[in-house]
């Protein structure tokens, strides 16, 4: 209630704001939300797995032509917590039936191993779209599954691992914070490396 007060009291909006205010003159204003929809001829919508129902409700009303092209990924759907309902995605394909869909399936990035370790784990989820994950690039190393007791194990590990293979390893992380007590680790060991984004 603090943080609402303090955008009131100061005239500011979030970008939670920004997506309910515009969905609210959409659905209020029907000649408002005709003038917008006339702007687009096509809209095209990415990520759409992350899409929370607001966003989707925006995107249904200024297209009402049906020109949509929507590239989601049911399997990659992880922020829920952020508002993200990827039930979205899946309302899209019955609401608009005759929708063509394209599945890529084939991965040109991973080794066999990982795109089979990878569709075994989503071949978990209660609801996703059945698709066939392959790839022809070789099997390479086996995936190994690590879990640790404390954030300090996991970088301990990660720091004892590039000693070993020094220059032939990547560290993907999900957001610059994530990264920082490895880089600390790294720079108290001497061990170069660099950041391919971020800071």
């Amino acid at each position: 209630q603090g943080y609402a007060d303090y955008k009131r009291e100061r005239n500011l909006i979030d970008f939670d704001d920004m997506i309910s205010m515009a969905l609210r003159l959409l659905q209020e204003d029907a000649a408002f939300c005709k003038q917008i929809a006339n702007k687009f001829d096509y809209i095209q919508v990415d990520e759409a797995q992350d899409l929370s129902a607001s966003q989707y409700e925006l995107i249904r009303l200024i297209a009402p032509h049906r020109n949509l092209f929507v590239v989601a990924d049911d399997d990659q759907s992880i922020y829920r917590f952020r508002g993200a309902e990827p039930d979205c995605v899946f309302d899209f394909a019955k609401r608009y039936e005759d929708c063509v869909r394209y599945d890529l399936t084939q991965n040109y990035r991973s080794t066999g191993s990982v795109v089979s370790a990878a569709a075994k784990l989503v071949g978990h989820n209660e609801k996703r779209f059945t698709k066939n994950l392959y790839t022809t690039r070789p099997k390479g190393e086996k995936v190994q599954l690590r879990i640790f007791g404390s954030g300090r194990e996991q970088t301990l590990y990660i720091g004892d691992h590039l000693r070993k293979w020094p220059g032939t390893c990547a560290i993907l992380y999900r957001n610059t914070i994530s990264s920082l007590s490895v880089r600390l680790l790294l720079t108290a060991r001497n061990v170069p490396y660099v950041v391919r984004s971020g800071m």
